[in-house]
């Protein structure tokens, strides 16, 4: 079946003539018209399972008594470094003892095995005594030790970055695989962090002290412990937001420094340690041709994509779009990536990956319009060019640019039979192929799933598993975490399914952008999907529950209230019928739409209000009332309560400025809104992003 993507020739023609499109390259070059073949379509198949859903910790019968950490406030054990500790051997000796301090009160030391002298009692028990002659009868060795090499405990047939957690005679050995194709990993770091967690009550509900739950102890006995743990999968990215143009773009109307903004990215760095996130493989999939228009243009015009004029020039040279069916240009692309590949051994793939997001149009010269069968699913392309910009439907250019990718990788490949290329799913070619397959070589980077829009949602997953009978590298690369201008939403139900599902049917890796640092509103999913990326066996619901019970204490019942509330308004969000639009990928992709004065609100937006009314916040304030009404004299978990509730104020604040966008007063009481919060709680939401994305979106009339 073939699909007609424009009207008769002399319907369309005098409307691209008055656009200012000149008629002789149209008739001879450019064209709408796709040139490929009709592929027949096969019935939907049942996507590929490759691994069987389950949790990769072990455990083993464990040998040797209690060990006792603290006792009436005074340290009892010994924390020991190799004589040579790895950096993540001293940040995971630094994180227990300043953790075991926090509990307890207690002064621990950290002490090298080479400055200790270590004798045995006749039933073999290990002690120790320190450079001070002080006897240490409890000991926790951390990382590669000597002496965990006498004791046979080792990081052998351990995956990169797990860890094992083992008790003996001479103590507790926390030792994990620091080290890997990439160079220097944390999986010691990763073994003290879920010590704390597992057996110690500590929990990272989100960056900062606040967020940090510490249970008091002064005395701590940990039993004897034998089990190892591993990641699922070799990447578990979920990207810290930097600082950049954006961000410094409402630092400036905060009148707030870099330093404050690069501090709350300093916590989120330990947060995102804290729980595990990290990589042993990386996968590099993203803009690869930045500096081509620069180097190559003057000598190679003709490897750039034909614009609507007939030109081959580039609008925006740094987001340069290729003339993919050129020879020459894969050729060069393979050059490329052999000389990232050699010079960059760690990496997992280089990336060949078509830019994105830009000014510039897409090639519609013959040679690639061949490449494109006229039945794939239609896309709406945008084409820029003056005096007026237009939008046309065309199919999928996904046979296009995965032929493109195997003609890199046949010409890498002759040169570098190890090469692994990486290039994503995306934008116009996010549509599985219809009869191209990917080669062996390439690893393809999904860019899809939206958690506020469950029609998109689905779609995105029928794509994934369509993609993954066309690829034999497949992972996961969502911009999921932008959605919802940092307004309140939990979807930690459909997140788990989601990665649970990729995962069966072969995901490799995750790679999500990007940890934007609302917190207040939305970290519950930030906090559900880094503990999901090591294990996806993880039930999210016990993983609310207990984020609600050792965060807040005699106040849990009200708080998982709001959260269950939360998540369902969510979800009516994401049902909500909108017939005008189909969900945003990615919110930069409409930043130029809404970026014009007098705009109407987005569809993102109506749906969003239509389930969040004034009466919808009121029941969910009411229940954070209530839970810090239950919280009773405990001032920590009444502060926690009220982290939560500053979320809330700016859905208050957003529909306001929406309804009355030229009103003075409402454009002071939101910057004083977000000042405030910047001052007083800066990891609630990340006012200067999102000052930015007000600042564009016009909301209300910001400078």
């Amino acid at each position: 079946m073939s699909l007609s993507f424009l009207p008769p020739f002399p319907l369309w023609l005098p409307t691209l003539l008055c656009l200012g499109l000149p008629f002789a390259s149209m008739a001879q070059e450019w064209d709408l018209k796709p040139l490929g073949e009709a592929v027949e379509i096969r019935e939907e198949s049942q996507p590929r399972k490759e691994r069987a859903l389950e949790s990769r910790r072990r455990l083993f019968p464990a040998e040797g008594g209690p060990l006792i950490l603290a006792q009436k406030g005074k340290a009892r054990a010994l924390l020991v470094l190799p004589a040579k500790p790895g950096s993540a051997e001293h940040s995971a000796a630094q994180l227990l003892k300043t953790t075991l301090e926090a509990m307890t009160g207690a002064a621990f030391q950290v002490c090298s095995e080479a400055r200790l002298q270590l004798q045995r009692e006749e039933d073999g028990t290990l002690f120790a005594l320190d450079p001070d002659g002080k006897r240490w009868d409890h000991l926790v060795w951390i990382g590669r030790t000597e002496q965990a090499q006498k004791e046979g405990i080792t990081t052998d047939n351990l995956a990169p970055e797990g860890y094992r957690l083992v008790s003996r005679k001479s103590g507790l050995y926390v030792v994990g695989r620091d080290s890997g194709a990439r160079g220097a990993l944390r999986g010691t770091y990763f073994g003290v962090a879920s010590l704390l967690e597992r057996y110690l009550g500590v929990r990272w509900l989100w960056p900062g002290e606040i967020g940090t739950v510490i249970p008091k102890a002064p005395s701590i006995t940990l039993r004897a412990l034998n089990e190892q743990d591993e990641p699922a999968l070799t990447q578990r990215i979920i990207r810290n937001m930097p600082l950049n143009a954006r961000a410094k773009t409402g630092l400036a109307m905060l009148h707030a420094s870099d330093a404050d903004y690069q501090e709350m990215t300093r916590l989120q760095g330990a947060w995102l340690s804290n729980q595990k996130t990290g990589a042993s493989q990386v996968f590099r999939a993203g803009h690869a041709y930045g500096d081509w228009y620069e180097k190559y243009h003057g000598q190679h015009p003709a490897w750039f994509a034909l614009q609507p004029d007939g030109t081959r020039d580039q609008p925006a040279p740094e987001r340069a779009r290729l003339c993919e069916s050129n020879r020459e240009v894969a050729r060069q692309a393979a050059r490329r990536a052999i000389e990232a590949w050699t010079r960059q051994p760690g990496l997992a793939s280089v990336s060949i990956s078509p830019n994105d997001g830009s000014r510039n149009s897409y090639c519609m010269c013959p040679a690639c319009r061949k490449l494109d069968p006229p039945n794939g699913n239609p896309v709406k392309l945008s084409f820029h060019r003056k005096p007026k910009s237009f939008d046309a439907f065309y199919p999928s250019l996904s046979d296009r640019l995965v032929t493109y990718y195997n003609r890199v990788a046949e010409e890498a490949v002759a040169r570098c039979p190890e090469i692994v290329l990486g290039a994503y799913a995306y934008d116009a070619y996010r549509d599985a192929p219809l009869s191209t397959v990917a080669h062996p070589s390439i690893v393809i980077g999904f860019v899809g799933l939206s958690y506020l829009d469950e029609a998109s949602r689905r779609r995105d997953l029928q794509r994934w598993d369509r993609w993954t009978d066309k690829c034999s590298r497949l992972y996961l690369r969502p911009n999921a975490l932008h959605a919802g201008e940092g307004l309140p939403a939990a979807y930690t139900k459909a997140l788990a399914e989601d990665i649970r599902h990729c995962y069966r049917t072969g995901m490799v890796a995750a790679d999500f952008d990007s940890l934007i640092g609302n917190w207040a509103t939305q970290g519950l999913n930030y906090y559900v999907l880094a503990n999901l990326l090591w294990d996806p066996t993880l039930d999210p619901d016990a993983m609310v529950a207990d984020y609600c019970a050792t965060g807040f204490g005699a106040a849990a019942p009200r708080v998982a209230a709001y959260f269950k509330a939360l998540e369902e308004a969510t979800t009516q969000v994401a049902r909500f019928e909108d017939p005008t639009v189909e969900g945003a990928i990615r919110e930069e992709e409409q930043d130029e739409a809404t970026s014009k004065p007098g705009r109407k609100w987005k569809p993102s937006e109506k749906r969003y209000f239509a389930i969040f009314t004034p009466e919808k916040t009121d029941q969910l304030r009411s229940l954070l009332t209530q839970a810090t009404a239950a919280a009773g004299g405990d001032a920590t978990i009444k502060e926690r309560i009220a982290f939560l509730a500053a979320g809330l104020d700016y859905v208050d604040h957003y529909r306001t400025a929406l309804e009355h966008p030229r009103q003075k007063e409402v454009k002071e009481a939101f910057l004083e809104y977000f000042t405030r919060l910047f001052e007083e709680q800066p990891q609630a939401l990340n006012s200067a992003h999102l000052l930015w994305r007000a600042s564009i979106a016009r909301i209300p009339r910001l400078p």
